[in-house]
């Protein structure tokens, strides 16, 4: 088995069958059938999900792993548990939303020539009907395939370099694949349990222990817009997840003081100050704002900060709430 589609899901019935058909076009595309296998975790979901996925495994010619958890187990130890079971050299993370594209499989599979720990690879934005609006990139490559060995000196900071989101350093979970034997090895940080990132942490760890990475420069999985649960709640939540974890106030040690700070700059290119302000002063959460704000000072300077809690520059975004809300 060379590859694991771990699949972490939770209440996904109307997504779920429809990412499993795409695995399953893009499977027959490649005629790798012998060569992949599916695990899914169930996050002990109350809906359909466990019939759906009865019924789709007994029509299907794919290989899948089908664990139910006894209870809920939340989103972070759903992404550890998905890969206990995973018998693959390695280890393709799936959100139970997405879809993957039907020459993806193809594309991972030449990357793999180089043996690399980790391959990285690029996203469609799409509405919630998987119509797609753009293409998220996030490294600036000129490349179609970029090879990165992290033992050279010199080589890790080029690809933070070039990076422009933090989809580059594993935020998002559908556009990664690791070596299983280094997934394994790489310490778990249980304190990160709630974050939404202790498989970042995991990954980073592996990315700075002298590996290859391979970075495909184009989109191989459709992302499903409008189903962000922090976008849902305040937007300004989204951010915060975002800096509480790549901030590295906890982590200087480990990526080094001019890694961490390539990293912050990367926050600042995936959260521009001007959305930041937009989504600061638009916030009714008091607790989040105090917590994040001396993150945001030091990322975008002591101005920059002093503007988001003026009351002019805010009133003045109030009232441009105020009359938007009226002409609706």
């Amino acid at each position: 088995m060379i590859i694991s589609i771990c699949i972490p899901t939770y209440n996904r019935e109307q997504y779920l069958l429809a990412l499993l058909n795409s695995i399953e076009k893009a499977v027959a595309f490649s005629g790798l059938f012998d060569c992949i296998e599916v695990c899914v975790s169930d996050n002990a979901s109350t809906d359909d999900t466990v019939r759906q996925l009865n019924e789709f495994m007994e029509r299907s010619k794919l290989s899948v792993n089908y664990v139910v958890q006894l209870e809920n187990v939340g989103p972070d130890r759903n992404y550890l548990e998905c890969t206990k079971n995973a018998a693959g050299e390695y280890i393709w993370f799936l959100g139970s939303d997405d879809l993957v594209s039907e020459n993806s499989l193809v594309e991972i599979f030449y990357a793999l020539k180089y043996e690399p720990a980790l391959v990285i690879f690029e996203r469609y934005n799409c509405d919630n009907c998987m119509n797609v609006q753009s293409v998220k990139r996030w490294v600036d490559a000129s490349q179609h395939l970029g090879v990165f060995d992290t033992s050279v000196p010199g080589q890790l900071e080029s690809y933070l370099k070039a990076s422009s989101s933090l989809g580059a350093i594993f935020s998002y979970l559908s556009c990664i694949v690791v070596r299983r034997v280094c997934w394994d090895a790489s310490k778990t940080n249980f304190g990160l349990v709630g974050s939404g990132y202790i498989h970042a942490d995991k990954l980073l760890k592996v990315l700075f222990d002298n590996v290859v990475l391979t970075y495909i420069s184009a989109p191989l999985v459709l992302s499903r817009g409008g189903n962000d649960s922090f976008a849902k709640k305040d937007l300004l939540a989204r951010i915060a997840l975002d800096y509480d974890f790549y901030f590295w106030g906890h982590g200087d040690d480990l990526v080094g003081e001019s890694r961490a700070t390539l990293i912050r700059g990367i926050l600042k290119d995936e959260w521009p100050f001007k959305e930041v302000f937009i989504r600061y002063n638009l916030s009714d959460d008091i607790f989040l704002k105090q917590r994040l704000y001396p993150k945001l000072k030091v990322n975008y300077g002591a101005f920059k900060c002093w503007i988001l809690l003026n009351p002019l520059f805010s009133g003045a975004l109030c009232i441009l709430k105020s009359v938007k809300h009226a002409l609706r």
